[in-house]
């Protein structure tokens, strides 16, 4: 390809080559993905159990399934995905 991007260094860091970069912007956006799921169900318990909000009330139930199955298969699947 073109070279070394830092020559004067023993190697190139792991962010410079095109198919880890994509592994890794891929993994980063998952993970914020989630962190946002993460919190948004965390607030809708929140407003349920507190404001007796009925509206959340009834989001609660098929979100946190969801979230909860959600993460940890991501998860799962980033770090034994075979690079």
């Amino acid at each position: 390809m073109t070279g070394a991007k830092t020559p004067e260094g023993r190697a190139d860091p792991l962010i410079v080559h095109p198919e880890m970069r994509r592994n890794l912007l891929e993994q980063k956006s998952f993970v914020e993905g989630g962190r946002a799921l993460a919190c948004w169900a965390a607030t809708l318990i929140d407003r349920a159990h507190r404001n007796e909000d009925a509206e959340a009330r009834a989001l609660v139930s098929p979100v946190t399934p969801v979230t909860k199955g959600f993460l940890p298969d991501i998860g799962f699947d980033m770090t034994a995905e075979e690079f």
